[in-house]
């Protein structure tokens, strides 16, 4: 089932497009999120079938606790946070150079040789904050990974339901 979030490597967050139409109270903006294609069997109006899938929308919410707009909004929001983090490590490298170097040079400066021994601890620290750069990436990945596991499957489960309602109602839905 398509989504309308794609994370790819925490380099890229697609935006969501959630509609700006004002929406009377109690009714949902997209009331076919998961894009099924449905035909009213029995020859229902455009008007009925746009309020049973209102009603089925609202019914699969209940049975399923899942709301498709709060949980796509939750994904985004993961996966938002998840770049700030990342974004948030830039520099260690230089951070962990400068202070690599700091250490080098002290301990340099008792052998004699602070020059070289800066020159050391920058490459060391600088390594060190390029590994935990790294680290956080991969960890801020696998976080956005569950997240989007977990959107499937929720999705996945609010469909069945939704469709279920709908095919209650006499219609033919793939």
């Amino acid at each position: 089932m398509p989504s309308r979030i794609q994370v790819v490597g925490l380099a890229a967050v697609g935006l969501i497009t959630l509609g700006t139409a004002p929406v009377a109270p109690g009714q949902v903006s997209n009331v076919n999120p998961t894009n099924r294609i449905i035909f009213p069997a029995e020859g229902q109006s455009p008007e009925q079938q746009m309020a049973d899938q209102q009603e089925c929308y609202s019914w699969a919410v209940q049975a399923t606790a899942v709301d498709p707009v709060l949980a796509e909004q939750q994904l985004y929001g993961t996966a938002q946070s998840a770049q700030s983090n990342v974004n948030a490590t830039q520099g260690s490298a230089v951070r962990g150079a400068a202070r690599g170097a700091a250490a080098g040079a002290a301990i340099g400066a008792i052998s004699g040789d602070a020059g070289k021994g800066a020159a050391i601890g920058a490459t060391a620290g600088g390594m060190s904050g390029v590994f935990r750069r790294r680290d956080q990436a991969m960890a801020e990945q696998n976080r956005v990974d569950q997240a989007q596991q977990q959107y499937q499957q929720q999705m996945t489960q609010w469909d069945r339901a939704y469709m279920t309602c709908l095919q209650g109602k006499k219609y033919t839905v793939n």
